[in-house]
């Protein structure tokens, strides 16, 4: 089963056992995280105006190297439900782990949409699926996960 969510001109679909927090603030209209049972997360952050994409990725990726210096990065541009996106993969260790951040940065009408997902490498083979599907449905904004 999943919830939808339909606010602030922005739809999607997700898991019912995973929790959405929403929040706004100064730089951006809407900032929206859907958290997994486990450690998984992904994170939509709308900007209101149409931001150079490479500028806001590289914003993030000076972020996640603050915290993370070994982090290994590699280009992931993508297309899903017709949107070319801008994307970047980052992989680190945290607690003897390896986890993985994907953002993916967009234009969606005169605002940017940054996509922030994250997971331990063990649980990114099952939670990655999960969040293609959510993108999926944000950019299809149609039916449960954009299945219609």
């Amino acid at each position: 089963m999943f919830l939808t969510y339909d606010k602030s001109g922005v739809s999607l679909a997700y898991p019912e056992n995973w929790r959405l927090e929403e929040d706004s603030d100064e730089d951006a209209r809407l900032n929206l995280t859907i958290t997994s049972p486990n450690t998984a997360f992904w994170t939509l952050i709308v900007y209101t105006e149409a931001l150079d994409l490479d500028h806001v990725l590289d914003q993030t990726l000076a972020a996640l190297r603050e915290e993370y210096p070994e982090i290994e990065i590699a280009d992931a541009d993508q297309e899903i439900a017709g949107q070319s996106i801008r994307g970047k993969d980052a992989s680190f260790f945290c607690l003897d782990l390896t986890s993985t951040t994907r953002l993916r940065a967009l234009h969606r009408g005169a605002s940017t949409y940054l996509i922030l997902s994250q997971a331990e490498d063990r649980e990114m083979k099952v939670a990655g699926a999960v969040f293609d599907a959510i993108t999926q449905s944000l950019l299809a904004g149609t039916g449960p996960l954009g299945g219609e």
